[in-house]
């Protein structure tokens, strides 16, 4: 039994299939085997003509239909069952291989081998953004298309893309976050794929914006400019206010690392936080937000101002359209956060 992503749990036995059958109707093979205990389908193995064994596709029965053989070829075919959870796959044992013969076709001069057997991907790379991920991998011959997959869950992938050429763009991923991807060939015969084996799996982590830290105030009475260190990689910075239902409200959006507040109330308290982003694809990717910045506004020409809570605060998720207003932020007196 072999096991692909099985944690510490005990495993589930999957066993050997047995009495593996085939027969030939022109250019179709119709196989039959045994049923195998705990098994949640079965994997078919196909090598032609002396070549090497490639995986053609799976079954949820203990039988199954190949098509697209060209006549006058050599089949040579084993199977195996596999028990398929959330965390892993389970392998049993292949079968024996069974050898059946494609005949002439008598109404035909065509001669040679058909083009299913197809290799598999080599050298899967990617580059990595704030929100996507552009692969690319070596061509193959004979490849109809390719087919990409993404991890979703441990080690279960889901289908994302079909391609005819060797490269694809994944997009609308999360910042920060660590992906992985695996891409296998196709060719398309009688309308049946005929699949490659998988590539390797390649993982990538996308880029991610720092939050603004050291916010620093120089007030008056009725206005307030707020300063903070850059982040590399921001197009630009995002404002926002604490309003009086505790909630933070977008007052500005600008491209230096500087803002300033005017028509404030004298007198009063107000507080700040500040978060990064970057254009990307015409999308905005947010980082994290900056501590509060709480400013006291004097009665006279100057006021005063620190920074809580330097740890920050999470942002909201990455990409969202940013909440409403540019305008002049309202004055005085909020409760402190």
């Amino acid at each position: 039994t072999h096991t692909e992503g099985q944690g510490n749990k005990k495993p589930v036995k999957v066993g050997k299939v047995n009495n593996l059958n085939g027969t030939v109707d022109g250019t179709t093979i119709t196989l039959t085997w045994d049923k195998v205990d705990n098994a949640t389908g079965y994997e078919i193995q196909v090598r032609l003509n002396e070549k090497d064994y490639v995986s053609v596709g799976q079954a949820i029965t203990n039988n199954t239909t190949l098509n697209g053989f060209m006549p006058e070829t050599e089949v040579w075919v084993k199977v195996r069952a596999y028990n398929t959870t959330m965390s892993a796959t389970i392998y049993g044992s292949f079968s024996k291989e069974i050898k059946l013969d494609i005949p002439k076709d008598e109404n035909s001069d065509q001669q040679g081998v058909t083009n299913i057997v197809v290799a598999q991907v080599a050298n899967l790379t990617g580059t990595a953004t704030y929100r996507t991920v552009t692969l690319n991998w070596d061509a193959v011959d004979n490849a109809t298309g390719y087919e990409v997959y993404q991890q979703v869950n441990g080690n279960k992938y889901s289908l994302i893309g079909d391609t005819e050429t060797n490269s694809y763009k994944v997009t609308d991923l999360k910042p920060g976050t660590t992906v992985r991807f695996k891409v296998r060939a196709y060719a398309i015969s009688d309308n049946t794929r005929f699949y490659g084996d998988f590539s390797g799996v390649e993982k990538f982590t996308l880029k991610s914006l720092g939050k603004p830290i050291n916010l620093k105030v120089n007030a008056t009475s009725t206005t307030a400019t707020i300063t903070w260190d850059k982040v590399d990689g921001a197009t630009g910075y995002e404002v926002y206010q604490k309003q009086s239902d505790g909630t933070y409200k977008l007052l500005h959006k600008v491209t230096t690392n500087s803002d300033k507040l005017t028509g404030l109330t004298p007198g009063s308290t107000i507080y700040i936080k500040v978060r990064a982003y970057v254009t990307e694809d015409s999308v905005d990717v947010y980082g994290a937000f900056s501590g509060v910045l709480k400013v006291v506004l004097s009665d006279g020409d100057t006021g005063t101002g620190d920074e809580d809570n330097p740890g920050g605060e999470n942002p909201p998720g990455g990409g969202e359209n940013p909440p409403g207003g540019g305008e002049n932020p309202p004055g005085g007196g909020e409760n402190p956060p």
